[in-house]
C-alpha cells in the first residue's frame, strides 16, 4: 500500500518522445491503469516503460497483457484491490 499517495502520484502532461524517455528513468514503478471495457490495442506507452527496466504494473483490458509475462516482464493486476 502506498503512503501518502497523493504525494507519491505525480500526472505528466504530453510530453516529447526524448522528454518521456527521461521522464520514464525518474520513476520507481510504472502504473499503467484503463478502464477495463476500454478498448487497447498493445500499446506503445507499456513498451517505452519496460524497456526503460522499471517494473510496469498494468491494469484494464486483455489486449496490453499480452505484452508481459505476469511476474517476469511486470504485473497484471486482476482487479483493483490487487494494485495495493
Amino acid at each position: 500500500r502506498v503512503n501518502n499517495c497523493e504525494q507519491s502520484v505525480q500526472l505528466v502532461p504530453h510530453l516529447t518522445s526524448e522528454k518521456w524517455l527521461d521522464f520514464l528513468q525518474e520513476l520507481d514503478v510504472f502504473l499503467y491503469q484503463i478502464p477495463q471495457d476500454a478498448y487497447s490495442a498493445i500499446d506503445g506507452t507499456i513498451q517505452d516503460a519496460m524497456l526503460s527496466g522499471i517494473p510496469v504494473v498494468l491494469y484494464g483490458p486483455a489486449a496490453p497483457a499480452e505484452l508481459m509475462e505476469h511476474g517476469k516482464s511486470g504485473f497484471v493486476a486482476t482487479n483493483l484491490k490487487s494494485l495495493y
